[in-house]
């Protein structure tokens, strides 16, 4: 078998082009945004508050969630009222647990983002949703301004994902 001398350029040049198509791969998968919010109802939280430590400790940790076959997972971080940080995330039915992890991780890191100081706030994507709460906001969801539909797998086929999104 033969070897191919490329000059050290290339290689980095080959390996820079090799990690991006698999970084957009993975970003693909998970689609755009279809919606976020950011509410300021019961305030925003201060730099290196206990709150703003919590939510980085929850962010972080979301990698290491357990796969599980439903989808849905209930993570809080924190003591007291004041600056726990409870979260609620849940993927489509058809999504491999692997990808579902994957898609809460970005949507973690793009709710921090969108909404940088903010106490509560919702990111949905077309594969995953996170939402992130305080303690007495845990039997209120917020309100959707749109359609909402709700599929089951076999009308999946009937529906294109833009005929859903709109």
């Amino acid at each position: 078998m033969g070897y191919v001398d490329m000059p050290k350029s290339n290689t980095w040049q080959c390996l820079v082009l090799l990690l991006s198509s698999q970084l957009l791969s993975v970003i693909s998968q998970q689609g755009q945004v279809v919606y976020s919010s950011c509410q300021n109802l019961r305030g925003n939280f201060t730099i290196d508050s206990s709150y703003e430590v919590n939510l980085k400790s929850l962010i972080s940790s979301l990698s290491s969630l357990p796969q599980n076959e439903n989808g849905f997972y209930n993570v809080s971080v924190g003591e007291t009222d004041d600056d726990k940080v409870n979260s609620l995330m849940l993927c489509r039915g058809d999504v491999k647990p692997i990808d579902c992890i994957r898609c809460i991780v970005i949507a973690g890191q793009e709710i921090r983002e969108r909404c940088p100081n903010q106490r509560e706030a919702n990111i949905w994507y077309d594969h995953c949703m996170l939402r992130i709460f305080l303690p007495s906001s845990y039997n209120k969801f917020p309100e959707v301004h749109g359609k909402v539909v709700v599929i089951t797998r076999n009308e999946k086929q009937k529906y294109s994902d833009k005929d859903v999104l709109q």
